[in-house]
């Protein structure tokens, strides 16, 4: 996973568990990853150091991993929208079935 797609897949989890997290966690993972600011600059408007800033997002992101392995909601999301394409893309009405089907059989 190159960096621009680890740091999208980071804002999906956020997107989807981030009610899960202290707001704490939820501050200091804004500041980093929606408004890109360093880790001194989070450290300095925190008033805390910048191990603490670096501890809390390895932290956090460790939660966000966590949550989606028990939880799967961006794997089912991504599954359903890829359906979502197959059924755009259908040209008959026994692949619509088809695809219908699947999808009541847990995809």
């Amino acid at each position: 996973m190159n960096k621009i797609q680890e740091f999208t897949y980071n804002n999906r989890l956020f997107e989807k568990y981030n009610k899960l997290l202290t707001a704490t966690q939820t501050k200091i993972f804004e500041q980093y990853y929606c408004y890109n600011l360093s880790l001194s600059e989070i450290a300095e408007n925190e008033n805390i150091s910048r191990t603490a800033v670096s501890d809390c997002l390895k932290k956090t992101l460790h939660k966000l991993i966590e949550y989606e392995d028990k939880l799967n909601l961006l794997k089912i999301e991504d599954a359903l929208i890829k359906q979502v394409d197959k059924v755009k893309k259908a040209q008959t009405l026994e692949e619509l079935e088809k695809l219908e089907r699947m999808i009541k059989n847990g995809i």
